[in-house]
């Protein structure tokens, strides 16, 4: 009698152990935290869509010297600058200077300005850039300006974006693959700028928890200019 009821207390003490241990591999490990996978799907969606929509911008600040005429060739060296970039000037309050790329040359029409950006970006449209006015070639002179600061840095596309929208619209599937998202997660994105909102979504089924985060970018137009605008993703 004493070794079967010693039998019994064996038992319940190990079934005891096992169900302690089960609900300690729960607690700890949570192999069904909602929380985490949104959280995970999210940050890994934004980084997705930044990736696939955002070009790098290269920035030369450049000052007139006193007494240099208003058409000029300035030389920039070009060599980490990919042939395939248009120029974009610009006067220090954002007004496009005519300009032009020749290798790595760009001949300018100051204006009268005393300050100007050169910009690099394969996103500019040239149809939106005028042409530097004035036939036949110019000579170069290092004594009629001075590069005074550069930077390169990644900005958010508006026209990338607009290529996405219509990947996403015409084959939704082959994105999310693309992307490498979890079969059970469905995403879409939102685009908010100053004077238009870009939409990339489905239609969301009744009953299902939409999870989204948001984020203020930098953001490249179609038509060249810059602004700052916010992106929305959101999970479902």
């Amino acid at each position: 009698m004493e070794k079967r009821g010693a039998g019994h207390v064996e038992m319940i003490l190990a079934f005891v152990l096992f169900v302690g241990f089960v609900g300690f591999a729960l607690f700890f490990f949570r192999p069904t935290n909602t929380d985490r996978l949104v959280d995970t799907t999210l940050t890994y969606a934004f980084s997705e869509i930044e990736k696939n929509t955002s070009t790098e911008m290269d920035v030369f600040g450049v000052k007139r010297s006193e007494g240099s005429p208003d058409k000029i060739i300035i030389r920039v060296e070009t060599s980490e600058i990919s042939d395939v970039k248009n120029v974009r000037a610009e006067d220090v309050d954002g007004n496009v200077l005519p300009s032009e790329r020749n290798g790595i040359n760009v001949e300018l029409h100051w204006e009268g300005e005393e300050f100007a950006f050169l910009k690099f970006n394969e996103d500019f449209d040239e149809g939106n850039i005028p042409k530097r006015r004035g036939g036949g070639p110019l000579v170069h002179d290092e004594s009629y300006y001075e590069i005074i600061s550069s930077n390169s840095r990644e900005v958010f596309s508006e026209k990338r974006f607009l290529g996405l929208k219509d990947s996403y619209e015409q084959d939704y599937y082959d994105v999310k693959k693309k992307f490498n998202l979890p079969n059970r997660v469905n995403w879409g994105a939102v685009l908010v700028l100053s004077d238009n909102v870009i939409r990339m979504e489905r239609e969301i089924p009744e009953g299902l928890d939409v999870f989204a985060n948001s984020k203020r970018l930098e953001i490249l137009r179609s038509d060249g200019t810059l602004e700052f605008g916010e992106l929305s993703v959101k999970i479902w």
